[in-house]
């Protein structure tokens, strides 16, 4: 029964795609996401990829002993992506320290900047 915060983020998503955005889903979330919720959802029609912890037993605070993220550094070699280069828009301020050690962009959501305030700046920066 999951659905999108504001209906106007699958709108957002396709513009951003459009101007040549890459787009994944970063999540610390069980097998039932990928399973369920991401098909139900239509989620692959929205997005390039679905990075899961349940699948790639890694959480997204995870680092190896040299640093590296277990949950992102395969998925940014595959790809030819730089950290740097990419955002994940999070609503945990656990993530953002780890994001700043990785060299990952990062936008915090809150109340008073929510996902869609993101995903409007993000389409303003693109133009």
């Amino acid at each position: 029964t999951m659905t999108f915060i504001a209906p106007e983020v699958p709108g957002l998503l396709a513009a951003l795609r459009g101007r040549g955005a890459r787009l994944a889903i970063a999540t610390d979330n069980m097998d039932c996401f990928t399973r369920v919720t991401a098909p139900a959802l239509r989620l692959s029609e929205l997005f390039d990829d679905v990075l899961n912890s349940f699948d790639l037993k890694a959480m997204k605070d995870d680092l190896d002993a040299g640093g590296r993220s277990l949950f992102f550094q395969d998925y940014w070699l595959a790809h030819g992506l730089a950290p740097e280069r990419c955002v994940l828009i999070d609503d945990s301020l656990d993530t953002l320290e780890t994001a700043l050690r990785i060299g990952l962009g990062y936008r915090l959501v809150t109340a008073e900047q929510p996902l869609v305030y993101h995903l409007h700046s993000l389409l303003s920066a693109a133009t």
